[in-house]
């Protein structure tokens, strides 16, 4: 997934006028040590818990603030290149921008381990031979019959079906499959042709190295 699939419904930024009162009531709502700061639509600095709570709380968080690059992520970050991010920082929310370099959202560091750690353990007991898809949809379009079909018109076989929930209190839903053959690509082109949301794929022993070295990685970063 993208930061822009992980941005949190519940999480808002600070803005320049607010006061460190306000920011740790927001923090503590939220259950973060950091909160972006906006000036209109662009992301202008970040503010730690730490830095603020011994300070006068009618005091402007603008005094305080962390101003710099480093807590910005591009909206089309990959979710591992994300935890590398949180791994390499000791901020607990990041603000998403885009190309034009103006707030989309704020991911959330544990928001996103709960998504990974759900997603790797989805995927791994599908391992073995065979390519793997994962589809978004509303729940009102999943439709099993349909997704076998399209899977049978490639000559192939639907070994594997699990259905799940992206998010809490989501409307949409995630549809991983496994098929018998590993060499997806038409399969892909199918389901693209019917207007599916692929999230994402894995087609071969190196995509399943891979996404073993993620999980490990992954492991190895909750341990820290």
């Amino acid at each position: 997934m993208k930061a822009i699939d992980l941005i949190s419904t519940v999480i808002k930024p600070l803005v320049i006028g607010n006061t460190i009162e306000e920011a740790l009531e927001m923090m503590n709502s939220y259950s973060v040590s950091h909160l972006p700061v906006l000036d209109d639509s662009k992301v202008v600095g970040m503010v730690a818990s730490e830095d603020i709570y011994m300070q006068d709380l009618s005091a402007f968080i603008s005094e305080y603030m962390e101003s710099g690059v480093i807590y910005r992520i591009g909206e089309l970050m990959h979710e591992f290149e994300i935890l590398k991010f949180f791994s390499e920082t000791d901020y607990t929310t990041l603000a998403v921008i885009n190309e034009k370099d103006e707030f989309v959202g704020i991911v959330s560091q544990n928001d996103l381990i709960n998504e990974v750690q759900t997603r790797l353990a989805r995927l791994m007991p599908f391992k073995g031979e065979g390519g793997i898809i994962t589809l978004e949809m509303k729940r009102i379009d999943y439709h099993l019959s349909e997704i076998a079909r399209i899977v049978e018109s490639n000559d192939m076989k639907l070994v594997e079906l699990y259905v799940g929930q992206p998010f809490e209190n989501s409307a949409m839903i995630e549809v991983n499959l496994k098929v018998d053959r590993p060499d997806i690509r038409g399969l892909l082109a199918t389901f693209e042709r019917f207007n599916y949301n692929i999230t994402s794929t894995v087609l071969s022993s190196t995509d399943w190295a891979e996404m073993e070295e993620r999980y490990k990685a992954f492991i190895k970063y909750l341990n820290l």
